[in-house]
């Protein structure tokens, strides 16, 4: 029962941590919304006191819907021209909406890398393994959807299949997601860049910024 409190202990700091992460951003005019999917510890009443102190919180809930209907429910309620996405165990670092959305100008999606946290503690780099820059053009765009998975077949993961420390356009994401079934419980954030980039004819832009990480993203730039 100790070790049960303690990781639940542990989740609700990781949370508020997450969240206090978001609000601290340096670029500032952001909405924040949070979907509660039937929490049962205290993370629905931390985000509520927070509100109450922070208007740009905006809070809906579900009931055991899924991460497919989470992100459903949050990109269909946003009114923002961009969208980041941070899961509750994600801490981003303070410039990693001013540092995407310098970027996204010249393309449909930004693309940074994560720092991967394991089970001991130890921060590994994840990267992009196509190379940084912005591919625009009908010859580099299909370069991106080849090689989006494999890189010449070989390197894993040209583009992450994250979408933290990813900034997306409303529009072409409200899209994608109306068109992924929300029975998906592995994998779904996979579908949903490798649809998204093939929606993406405005050019894709990756760089080289590790701003998150997960088992606990922790955002951090190069």
């Amino acid at each position: 029962h100790k070790a049960i409190r303690r990781q639940r202990q542990m989740c609700i700091r990781d949370r508020f941590n997450c969240l206090e992460s978001v609000l601290n951003q340096t670029y500032n005019n952001i909405e924040v919304i949070i979907i509660d999917d039937q929490s049962m510890d205290k993370s629905l009443e931390i985000c509520k006191e927070l509100q109450k102190k922070d208007s740009r919180i905006k809070i809906y809930m579900q009931s055991h819907s899924g991460v497919v209907a989470a992100r459903k429910k949050g990109i269909i309620n946003s009114s923002g021209e961009y969208i980041c996405f941070v899961d509750a165990d994600d801490f981003v670092k303070n410039r990693l909406i001013e540092n995407l959305i310098n970027e996204m100008g010249k393309c449909d999606i930004v693309c940074a890398g994560v720092l991967k946290e394991d089970k001991y503690g130890n921060t590994i780099p994840k990267t992009n393994a196509i190379l940084k820059g912005v591919y625009n053009d009908e010859k580099q765009l299909k370069y991106i959807v080849d090689n989006m998975i494999y890189v010449d077949n070989v390197e894993k993961d040209g583009v992450l299949p994250y979408m933290v420390a990813k900034m997306y356009k409303s529009d072409i994401a409200k899209n994608v997601v109306n068109i992924l079934p929300e029975d998906i419980y592995r994998y779904e954030d996979r579908l949903f860049n490798w649809i998204y980039l093939l929606n993406s004819k405005e050019g894709v832009c990756i760089i080289e910024d590790k701003p998150v990480s997960y088992t606990h993203l922790r955002a951090h730039e190069t």
